[in-house]
């Protein structure tokens, strides 16, 4: 897609759960043909979308400019061959975790510069359910068991129920920051029924 808009109207009806079952997709842009400023664009519209992850496609045309903007949202290079980032096809409950680790660094850093609006009772809940879930994430990623993982989804469930209703004072401002993050827990479970079927039938 040329424009963001259409990249949209064509993936987000691909990442419903009913249609994807336990497969694994991810949304692509070719930079060949893009301006840089529309290819970050739509790079960034993917990274919120609830999916396994983004490709990219004539990675040899990424310019200066691209290059510095990855390096600032994703923290090393991408053309970086010694990557420890788990791949999600490859070890879907580990990248759970890893992402649910990143999102909980996330959030622990909003709450330290006062930038995320939770009441202290929920965030007390919050808290523990957080980190209830990264354990038990943490747990299906060193050892991936029929058990630990209907563990895993159970708590995520229950973590996504009560996430939803704590945010709703940061959300009142912050509606599509929250959305994001509501995308990214999906798309932890999406990893969660993508393992079950491939990594769980390996064993």
């Amino acid at each position: 897609a040329l424009d963001t808009n259409r990249l949209q109207r064509v993936t987000e009806p691909l990442v419903n759960e009913q249609m994807l079952g336990s497969a694994l997709i991810s949304p692509s842009v070719k930079l060949l043909s893009l301006p840089e400023v529309v290819a970050i664009d739509q790079i960034q519209a993917l990274r919120d979308l609830p999916t396994g992850g983004y490709a990219i496609f004539a990675v040899e045309s990424i310019s200066s400019g691209m290059q510095g903007f990855f390096n600032r949202t994703q923290g090393r290079s991408v053309r970086s061959t010694n990557a420890t980032e788990p791949i999600p096809y490859r070890q879907p409950f580990a990248a759970a975790a890893s992402r649910y680790t990143a999102l909980k660094q996330e959030w622990s850093f909003l709450l330290a510069n006062n930038q995320l609006r939770v009441s202290e009772s929920e965030l007390k809940v919050l808290k523990s359910r957080s980190d209830e879930l990264a354990q038990a994430f943490s747990k299906l990623a060193a050892n991936p068991s029929t058990e630990s993982l209907a563990t895993a989804k159970r708590l995520l469930a229950s973590f996504q129920s009560q996430f939803q209703s704590s945010m709703r004072l940061h959300s009142a401002d912050n509606s599509y920051q929250v959305q994001t993050w509501q995308n990214r827990l999906e798309s932890l479970d999406m990893l969660l029924r993508y393992g079950e079927r491939v990594e769980l039938n390996r064993r």
